[in-house]
């Protein structure tokens, strides 16, 4: 992998469906979701971690993210970006202002979102 971009991200799948759930004050079904995970799909979601994964990678990434995302909130991406640049990874983190959540292209337009990953190519020398 030579460079990654990533719009809307998340740190764990486990916090994430908590959080989903919690807004809905139906936080009390987390037991059963986890269990579900585990017997239909083999995937404990409290394994699944970005954090984890960008251990001892160096991997350039641009992370792009809405404002006003309020399904997964913004933080994530600073938090993962954070993370990679403690690694040694080159990183950007772009907020797109008023974008919800996915809206980050439709909100900044199709000329400025690829202009973000055009400058970004440009920065780690792929384009």
């Amino acid at each position: 992998i030579d460079f990654i971009v990533s719009d809307c991200c998340f740190i764990g799948t486990y916090e994430e469906v908590r959080d989903c759930y919690k807004n809905i004050h139906l936080q009390c079904l987390m037991p059963f979701v986890w269990l579900a995970g585990k017997i239909i799909y083999k995937v404990d979601i409290k394994k699944t971690n970005a954090l984890r994964c960008l251990a001892g990678h160096k991997t350039p990434i641009l992370f792009i993210h809405g404002s006003g995302d309020t399904f997964v909130k913004p933080y994530n991406a600073q938090v993962l970006h954070d993370e990679a640049k403690k690694n040694g990874a080159y990183t950007e983190l772009i907020y797109v202002e008023g974008a919800g959540h996915a809206m980050s292209r439709q909100i900044a337009g199709f000329d400025a979102y690829t202009g973000y990953i055009e400058n970004f190519l440009n920065n780690i020398g792929i384009v």
